[in-house]
């Protein structure tokens, strides 16, 4: 199969939208930064809760490092998540407090690219997602 989508390769980062669905509501679509350096999907566990992905839903507990503080939070399964067009169902994601200063709802980490390849179009700004053998010249 194969997944993905444009980005803007002028700005500083990869943006894009993905949607949470959560226990409360259906969905909720989120502002999110592609982040290659980022273990796990991280949402703003603010934003989490209005949905129904609360701390009382928590699978576990959350620690790792930000930019510019220790991030601490809580783990959930998502009941769906999707971005660049792949739906994964009971996905676990990071709830914790993202910094305001970012203007993102959550971060896109490796657990939702791997085992894939994950081809970064820099030129153009796209996204290849694929679980396919891709030839390179």
């Amino acid at each position: 199969m194969r997944w993905g989508g444009p980005f803007n390769p002028n700005t500083d980062a990869i943006y894009t939208m993905a949607t949470l669905s959560g226990h409360h509501r259906p969905s909720l679509d989120l502002l999110t930064l592609f982040d290659t350096g980022t273990e796990l999907t991280c949402i703003d566990d603010r934003i989490a809760s209005t949905i129904g992905l609360d701390e009382s839903r928590s699978i576990g507990p959350v620690s790792f490092e930000g930019l510019t503080h220790p991030l601490e939070g809580y783990r959930v399964l998502a009941p769906r998540f999707t971005a660049f067009g792949r739906e994964l169902e009971d996905f676990e994601i990071a709830c914790v407090r993202m910094h305001s200063k970012l203007g993102i709802d959550g971060l896109i980490g490796r657990d939702f690219t791997r085992k894939l390849r994950t081809l970064i179009d820099e030129i153009d700004g796209r996204i290849l997602l694929t679980d396919e053998r891709i030839p390179l010249p």
